[in-house]
């Protein structure tokens, strides 16, 4: 049994289903048995575990989990996607993700990327801190809408669970807090009467009346009877938990009659690296270029309307916004004209996988990008850097969208299948387990080895 530890089950995390369930899935048709672990649920390793993989998970507690893991014997694979290693990288996290990183790397038995340019700068990271270790480039497979499917069928019941434990965690925190504002208010009551009755003593002198003991009892019992009556207005009037409002996507938006349409996909970005949707303005003046001869609309899916708004919107042509979600996407990538996937080619974006360009390309869509090493392998089938002479070819000439299609579905099948993807994780886990696995049969026996 292989243990995939990620940080989370949201199949809207893109290292979760590229880096972990699509190849456990075709890992899974060739007999390899897996589970998937988050940061939401207790984790088991035992003496017993063939290998565990740590997908983009390099937080404090899989620092411990490793170390266990080293000790008992068992394999330990580390799987980077992204280049955690810039200055700046994740700001607001209660860790370093690269401090963690190198010491797990001490322990790893082969550490997995998604390219050779993040192969480059793991290496160069670890090299004078750890030495050389074993690192080998699986690139991010070609993920189909069956496999989003399959993504979220394997991960319902644990979101709910998480989901269910979440809402019990905040149910319990505003419990706490009702109960601390009622003890307070009565508190609060207590303590005016007390007050009341000791200047009232004052007057009297040290001896009390029988009366004077009998009121300070009577406001005493008062209290706490005032506290059970709140406690039980509470339950009664306490709200039903509401339900979390589904992702209910915007529908795709018809361009008018002889309108050519651009599409960007993707994360909006972040603070420490340039990526993300602002790299559309670096197609700016080649998309306006076009527009005075030709009608299109740039439609932009991704997770910031803000962002959309105050820099895409302004353009000067006609620009909309749709929020990204996994299973609609395959639908706007299908009804749009072209896809560009502009890349700064910074530290961090460099690094990046082709899998947009993959995805893209296996709906049929021709693909206008920045050169990055990923993309070597489909510059027989997309435009790269020339934006304006790529869009105009592939808006104008269909001949030419044609061919380059074709050679990418070639491409794709024989780089980036889902069954191409889990034969180089077979052949990864069959270099780095013992020779005589721990269970009954070694992998290399179980599996169905594909040619």
């Amino acid at each position: 049994m292989l243990i995939w530890k990620a940080q989370t089950v949201n199949v809207n995390i893109a290292s979760l289903r590229y880096r972990c369930l699509l190849p456990l899935r075709y890992l899974n048709q060739l007999g390899i048995e897996s589970t998937v672990c988050s940061n939401q649920e207790p984790l088991e390793v035992s003496a017993q575990t063939e290998a565990i993989i740590f997908v983009k998970s390099f937080r404090d507690q899989d620092v411990i989990t490793c170390e266990r893991a080293y000790q008992l014997g068992v394999p330990i694979i580390l799987d980077l996607c992204d280049n955690i290693f810039i200055d700046g990288y994740a700001p607001n996290s209660c860790y370093v993700p690269a401090q963690n990183f190198q010491v797990m790397a001490r322990r790893a038995t082969a550490i997995v990327t998604t390219g050779e340019a993040l192969k480059a700068a793991v290496e160069d990271f670890l090299r004078p801190l750890v030495g050389e270790v074993y690192v080998v480039a699986i690139p991010d497979g070609s993920e189909t809408l069956d496999d989003i499917d399959y993504s979220l069928r394997m991960t319902q019941w644990r979101r709910l669970e998480g989901w269910v434990r979440q809402k019990a965690k905040q149910k319990t925190i505003e419990k706490q807090r009702g109960l601390h504002a009622i003890l307070s208010a009565c508190s609060q009551q207590k303590n005016r009467a007390q007050r009341w009755f000791n200047r009232f003593s004052d007057l009297l002198g040290s001896h009390k009346s029988e009366q004077l003991i009998e009121s300070e009892q009577l406001i005493e019992s008062s209290s706490v009877a005032q506290l059970e009556s709140t406690t039980e207005i509470c339950k009664k009037s306490k709200k039903a938990t509401s339900q979390p409002i589904p992702l209910v996507p915007d529908p795709w938006p018809k361009a008018a009659k002889g309108v050519k349409t651009v599409l960007w996909f993707g994360n909006h970005g972040a603070k420490y690296g340039n990526f993300g949707m602002l790299n559309v303005l670096d197609v700016v003046p080649a998309l306006h270029a076009i527009s005075q001869s030709l009608p299109l609309r740039l439609v932009v899916v991704s997770n910031s309307r803000e962002k959309y708004e105050q820099h895409i919107e302004p353009l000067p042509f006609e620009t909309t916004y749709l929020r990204w979600h996994p299973r609609k996407m395959y639908e706007y990538i299908r009804a749009s004209d072209v896809v560009i996937v502009p890349n700064s080619q910074s530290a961090f974006s460099i690094c990046k996988s082709a899998n947009r360009a993959v995805l893209a390309l296996s709906q049929g869509t021709p693909v206008v990008a920045s050169h990055t090493p990923a993309l070597d392998l489909l510059s027989e089938c997309i435009w790269v850097d020339d934006w304006e002479a790529g869009l105009r070819d592939y808006l104008l000439n269909p001949s030419v969208v044609k061919a380059h299609l074709a050679r990418a579905q070639q491409v794709i099948e024989a780089n980036f299948s889902g069954e191409v993807i889990a034969q180089q994780w077979l052949k990864l886990l069959n270099q780095v387990l013992p020779s005589a696995s721990r269970s009954t049969k070694p992998l290399a026996e179980r599996a169905v080895l594909r040619p």
